[in-house]
């Protein structure tokens, strides 16, 4: 495992910045210089905030550029530096790689504290047999208005693109490597390259895969073989890209990670992926009809891998695994259950691995048993639902024939004492008079619920009741005789 730098704190390759050990590097001794600052700030006044007003400066891009944001306090000067851009094959030394420190520049952070270094993509260069990774350094300007000895130095991420990557894969100088799953690698891939899928690997396991992995394919590249055997590089400075699905994709970024934390430091991507390389990228008006060709490059959250945890399958029991060093594994409830080493499961408890293989004896019930029991419960679960529903439809038919009633009583009195004022004035009226007030009468009995003389049919605006249904009174018997009819009681 290598360091992101010769004199970096930090043992492990990531996005994260590192500090720099409080020692002067040799090589910088035996060039003349006995501070960590470089010799462009010690040497030239321009650098010299006390004999010069700064002005930005950034290099001249003549190779791959790159941006790297940085973020600290705001209105603040930052100067930074890095190796030279190189196209040959051999890895330098520190001295040669910097060469006369033209890739570095002076920026100053917004309001809120942000920039982008801008420099040319460095080279990696070799100190005392190891391999540091491309790097950028920078420091600051403090309030005393000298630059900082707490230099801080971040890993580089350099990107091929389409025309680069094509000369490389022709040239068979570089070992090209697809990031994503063996399936997604043998359903659509770049020619002549090969596949690592990054899911494979881990902090315990990735220095034995990638090794054994760059030993088997590089038979496939005679050059470098060659190269190799004439000690003109070393083994792991074989020049490696990766790469996967589109510029969404992180895949290949996490995989060159893996890659150089083995030691293999010499590592470039080619973000647009499969998508550029076969010009596939999906355009607003164009009209797809076949939805599984489209879904390869728009479900993008597929390959991104810059999470906290990933789910591990234990004897057919899934688990979530934390991506740390310290590999704890922990169930559905967020209890820690064991430590993932090896690729086997260390059990915090004996109760947590006899948990494991009760689960497994749960899972053993077959398909059409488990689809069985899943409709037996939806099933039971529509009765009860049915069964609530009509206790509430009766509650409320209940209700309602409660306050008919209600209003059958009151309009019954009130009709009753109209009833006994007429009577009074149907004694006084003449024949003629009373055989009216027969017919008012009748109409009045209707209204009080009273019962229609039996017939033949009866009807109701539209509505005929045939003979032998019966007489209907209340709202409850029409219901129960019309259920599902959709008619209103009249």
């Amino acid at each position: 495992m290598t360091k992101k730098c010769l004199d970096c704190k930090s043992s492990v390759i990531d996005d994260l910045e590192s500090d720099m050990e409080n020692e002067v590097p040799m090589w910088y001794k035996k060039a003349g210089n006995y501070s960590l600052l470089p010799k462009l700030l010690n040497c030239e006044d321009k650098f010299n905030p006390n004999k010069t007003e700064l002005k930005r400066k950034t290099p001249e891009i003549t190779e791959i550029e790159v941006k790297v944001d940085i973020k600290i306090k705001k209105n603040t000067w930052v100067f930074y530096w890095a190796s030279l851009s190189n196209k040959e094959f051999e890895i330098n030394g520190p001295e040669a790689a910097y060469g006369d420190g033209s890739n570095s520049g002076l920026l100053k952070t917004d309001k809120k504290g942000e920039t982008k270094l801008i420099l040319n993509c460095p080279q990696p260069y070799r100190v005392d047999g190891i391999t540091y990774p491309r790097h950028v350094h920078y420091t600051t300007l403090t309030e005393d208005n000298v630059w900082s000895f707490d230099i801080k130095t971040i890993v580089v991420s350099c990107h091929l693109d389409k025309k680069q990557l094509k000369k490389a894969i022709d040239s068979k100088d570089h070992i090209v490597i697809n990031a994503l799953s063996e399936e997604s690698f043998d359903e659509k891939s770049i020619p002549d390259t090969v596949n690592l899928p990054v899911g494979t690997l881990n902090a315990n396991n990735s220095d034995e895969k990638v090794k054994s992995f760059i030993d088997r394919v590089l038979k496939n590249y005679p050059e470098l073989e060659d190269s190799i055997k004439k000690e003109k590089i070393d083994s792991k400075d074989i020049p490696i890209i990766t790469y996967c699905a589109n510029k969404a994709c992180n895949a290949s970024k996490e995989l060159a990670k893996h890659i150089m934390n083995a030691g293999y430091s010499n590592v470039v991507e080619y973000p647009g992926g499969i998508e550029e390389w076969f010009n596939e990228k999906k355009k607003e008006d164009e009209d797809h009809t076949d939805d599984e060709e489209d879904s390869f490059f728009e479900d993008t959250n597929k390959y991104n891998l810059e999470n906290e945890y990933e789910t591990i399958i234990i004897n057919g029991v899934k688990y979530k695994h934390k991506l740390d060093e310290l590999n704890d594994v922990f169930d559905d409830n967020e209890n820690k259950v064991g430590e993932l080493i090896d690729n086997e499961i260390n059990w915090s408890t004996e109760q947590d691995k006899e948990n494991n293989e009760f689960m497994i004896d749960t899972d053993d019930e077959s398909d059409d048993e488990k689809t069985k029991t899943m409709m037996d419960l939806i099933n039971g679960k529509k009765e009860e639902e049915e069964e609530e529903e009509e206790e509430e439809e009766e509650e409320e038919e209940e209700e309602e024939e409660e306050e008919e009633e209600e209003e059958e009583e009151e309009e019954e009195e009130e009709e009753e004492e109209e009833t006994s004022d007429e009577e009074e004035k149907v004694e006084e009226e003449t024949s003629d008079e009373e055989e009216k007030v027969e017919k008012e009468e009748d109409e009045k009995d209707k209204k009080e619920g009273g019962r229609e003389k039996k017939s033949n049919s009866l009807a109701y605006d539209g509505i005929y009741l045939c003979s032998g249904g019966g007489d209907i009174v209340t709202q409850k018997q029409y219901d129960t005789l019309f259920r599902g009819w959709g008619f209103t009681f009249l």
